[in-house]
């Protein structure tokens, strides 16, 4: 199977691109910031220090996935890379494949590092915290959300790869799956509001609702 070896050389490649170890990095020091900033805030120290962790897990694990997929790439087009590979009996399917295949790999494994060390720092800012009632900590959930981020990477791989084949620049590539990203935070926020209010007709509520879930499903298919 000829999608397995590409799979493994784009997960090492990665893996020693700096860009891995400082998002590691990056996050254990934000961890630590993170407990300074909760205890300059108003209200429960360690709920807002969560909520400063795992926001910047879900930030940096975005930024990641388009990062790494538009930089392999455009390294593999720079190198010469590409036109190895075709000169082998490799298709164009087995190759992207691949490709996704590792970057996939090396995602999950972020996720993974990102999760120890993000919940041994809530679990250490509660032991330290001199809250009046303990705050309970469910790893569980914590887990569950590192997750479900995994596959928002997945997803967000599959659109950077899409758009770093599509276009010769990674630099274009890396910001039109900054605004695809964007745009699909924003999706379900504006549905609700729109379907909420009582000023907006019916009509233009069912257009809302329309064009939503064909853009949902469209980013989805991507």
């Amino acid at each position: 199977m000829k999608v397995l070896p590409i799979a493994k050389l784009t997960a090492k490649e990665v893996l020693k691109e700096k860009l891995f170890i400082g998002v590691v990095i990056v996050s254990a020091i934000f961890c630590v910031l993170s407990y300074y900033l909760s205890n300059i805030s108003a209200g429960n120290n360690v709920k807002i220090a969560m909520d400063f962790i795992l926001s910047f897990q879900f930030f940096i694990t975005a930024v990641f996935a388009i990062f790494m997929v538009s930089g392999s790439f455009h390294k593999d087009l720079n190198d010469k890379v590409i036109y190895l590979l075709y000169s082998k009996p490799i298709t164009k399917v087995e190759y992207l494949t691949g490709k996704v295949a590792g970057f996939f790999s090396v995602l999950t494994l972020l996720s993974f590092i990102l999760f120890l060390i993000n919940t041994s720092a809530i679990l250490i800012i509660n032991k330290i915290s001199n809250l009046y009632v303990p705050h309970i900590i469910l790893t569980g959930r914590t887990f569950i959300f590192s997750l479900l981020l995994t596959f928002m990477g997945l997803l967000l791989i599959s659109v950077v790869t899409l758009f770093s084949v599509s276009f010769s620049s990674s630099t274009l590539a890396m910001l039109v799956s900054f605004l695809v990203f964007i745009i699909g935070l924003e999706l379900s926020p504006v549905k609700e509001l729109v379907t909420a209010s009582k000023l907006i007709s019916e009509v233009n509520k069912i257009i809302v609702k329309v064009v939503t879930t064909y853009f949902q499903t469209f980013l989805f298919l991507m």
